[in-house]
């Protein structure tokens, strides 16, 4: 055995960094393991890939779907609040799936038993729509170029070649009009790529599609008038937007003795806190199961929290921009998560974990850096004082931080749950990502002299 004090001072620096690399190391392992498992530790625990695998062959396997099927979702179907509270470590638990199907126009809704491979319901949801896929959604493209009223419309705006040219589909909303009754509907706009990395910055405002997604057909083509496509800069590099504000000197956060919270599967513990945690397509960060240690006893704090819904009106009254009224998470089915960039979205001393998920065909994949638990520096004092005989008492305060980042076309959400040391839960919300352009035609509202400049 060999004693750190016996060792020179640059051995004991090696000794040291080793250690942390390897306790780092390990926990990155153990980080892992909850999406990689193919069995659930806990009766909150995410879908596992094996258990995704035998919705999917369940479903299948009933005879029910059609060609046509897609999966808007699935997830966990949480097993009542009764056996999740009454549940132990090695006993039993009940393992369920919600699925929603959205085929032949029609949304149902099932729930299956994933141990026993059995479709406990199946019922159709009448005058519901699903969550719009991602098949939906950019499955428009080549279905509106093809059409005849867009190409003459394309050409009054000299556009002839679509080469570079991107349509995709959004919510159309619902108003109750007869054209909407019976069909899924979504508003195609389009956008001109060329020199550009980013198509949000080139859009060819004054056209909307009307597109039937059921039938794959467009229903009408809405032309207000041409509207020049936006030729500023727009890939937002130094060389295009001016010079970048000065490379600040490095910050760093380190522990070299690894993190000081505790996981267990995807169960977390630190400084008397206490949490499950799981990351859901739909809505991200799911954290159930929270409490706090009181008087040596854990205190029940949260049952379980996530996010509800991110409402995003646009305000806009144009004909091509009054139905961008996005309920985000509700709308779109894949958002929650997107990979995190290590020493860029999370600090270098974040633990990762990855997500496991099922496609619009209900085929398990894997996401890597879904989210990340790190421990930060809050920059306040947690206390202190200065006495009359020992001086100044101090603390540095310290947080621990789970987050997850969503994707939501142009918008990129960061969602972070911050436990603190004083026993309170703080939730952040920021929205970054690109501001989405919209065409005009006058300049400023100057230029604007008739009112028809916003068009």
């Amino acid at each position: 055995m060999v004693h750190v004090k016996e060792l020179s001072r640059r051995a004991r620096r090696w000794l040291v960094g080793s250690l942390a690399a390897a306790c780092t190391v390990a926990w990155l392992m153990i980080a892992a393991a909850p999406a990689l498992g193919q069995s659930a530790k806990n009766p909150m625990d995410g879908l596992t890939a094996t258990e995704y695998w035998a919705v999917y062959e369940t479903i299948k396997g009933s005879g029910r779907l059609e060609a046509d099927a897609r999966f808007p979702l699935i997830s966990l179907r949480e097993p009542p609040k009764e056996e999740v509270l009454g549940w132990k470590p090695g006993m039993a638990m009940r393992r369920e799936a919600l699925v929603v199907v959205l085929q032949g126009g029609h949304t149902f809704e099932t729930i299956v038993d994933v141990a026993g491979r059995k479709v406990i319901s199946w019922k159709q949801i009448p005058g519901a729509q699903a969550n719009l896929t991602g098949t939906e959604i950019l499955g428009v493209d080549e279905g509106v170029k093809a059409n005849a009223e867009f190409q003459a419309a394309m050409k009054k705006r000299g556009i002839t070649d679509f080469a570079t040219v991107i349509c995709a589909g959004v919510s159309a909303g619902y108003y109750g009009t007869a054209e909407e009754n019976g069909r899924r509907i979504q508003a195609v706009t389009c956008f001109d790529r060329h020199g550009v990395w980013e198509s949000f910055s080139r859009p060819i405002d004054g056209l909307t599609v009307i597109w039937d997604s059921d039938a794959r057909k467009v229903l009408r083509v809405v032309d207000t008038g041409v509207v020049p496509v936006p030729q500023a800069a727009a890939n937002f590099g130094a060389d295009e937007v001016g010079p970048l504000r000065d490379v600040p000197t490095p910050l760093s956060m380190t522990q070299p003795l690894g993190p000081s919270f505790k996981l267990v599967g995807s169960e977390v513990s630190w400084q008397k806190w206490n949490f499950h945690f799981r990351i859901d397509k739909r809505v991200g960060l799911v954290v159930s199961g929270v409490g706090y240690e009181d008087a040596g006893k854990l205190r029940s704090i949260l049952y379980e929290g996530s996010l509800s819904e991110m409402f995003v009106p646009y305000q806009d009254p144009d004909l091509g921009w009054y139905f961008r009224t996005f309920f985000d998470a509700g709308e779109f089915a894949d958002g929650f998560s997107t990979p995190l960039e290590p020493g860029e979205d999370c600090p270098e001393n974040a633990v990762y974990f990855e997500q496991i998920f099922a496609d619009d065909h209900g085929i398990p994949q894997r996401r890597p850096r879904a989210a990340c638990l790190f421990e930060q520096a809050s920059g306040a004092i947690a206390w202190r004082h200065l006495g009359d005989d020992k001086g100044v008492v101090s603390g540095a305060g310290r947080d621990l931080v789970l987050r997850t980042l969503g994707g939501f076309g142009n918008s990129d959400y960061v969602l972070d749950w911050v436990f603190k040391q004083d026993g309170t839960i703080k939730l952040r919300v920021g929205a970054t990502g690109l501001v989405e352009g919209k065409g005009v035609i006058s300049r400023t509202a100057v230029d604007d002299r008739d009112g028809e400049g916003g068009r």
